[in-house]
């Protein structure tokens, strides 16, 4: 009987030892996972009414290898990226005058251009919201900003040898940039 009870305490140590390791994603549920290695990663964040789920999805890739490399948990603005990732692409729409995409969508490659360019902000500094505002709206934006440079590309014929015109493309993108961020 003692024999009988000592192998039943084991077995009981060894299972709630072994279960401890397991981990469910909701209260209550069913299901139980074994974490293998837990990665470090920043909260996940909404893009909101936007087409830039490229820059947060780009740059969380950057944010979690600030984190492997040890130098800390870091929320950069995907915002400061769309902003002058929009004025590269407006560059690009103009010198191939009109001929090229213009519009919210991007791509991975495009986070280290923004950055060897202009630099990196982290989130505190630049929100690229509209004061008072609490979500990314980008419609009217993308409007207006679509409007501008089809307007600018008229005159495009001019853009390699006028540079009045890039900075025209720059005057008319900080006006509407201060207006929505």
């Amino acid at each position: 009987m003692k024999k009988i009870l000592f192998i039943a305490a084991i077995a009981s140590t060894f299972t709630a030892v072994s279960q401890s390791n397991f981990e469910t994603n909701k209260e209550g549920s069913e299901y139980k996972f074994k974490v293998l290695k837990d990665i470090e990663a920043t909260e996940v964040q909404s893009q909101g009414r936007t087409g830039t789920c490229w820059s947060f999805s780009s740059l969380s890739f950057f944010e979690s290898e600030i984190i492997r490399l040890n130098n800390g948990k870091h929320n950069l603005s995907e915002m400061f990226i769309a902003r002058n990732a929009y004025i590269g692409k407006a560059e690009n729409y103009l010198r191939m005058y009109g001929t090229f995409t213009f519009g919210p969508g991007g791509a991975f490659h495009d986070i280290p251009w923004v950055i060897r360019r202009y630099g990196i902000v982290p989130e505190e500094v630049y929100k690229g919201l509209n004061y008072g505002d609490t979500v990314h709206r980008h419609a009217e934006m993308e409007a207006i900003l679509g409007a501008t440079v089809k307007e600018l590309a008229k005159k495009a014929t001019k853009w390699n040898t006028d540079p009045s015109l890039e900075k025209s493309l720059h005057r008319h993108s900080r006006c509407i940039f201060r207006r929505f961020a």
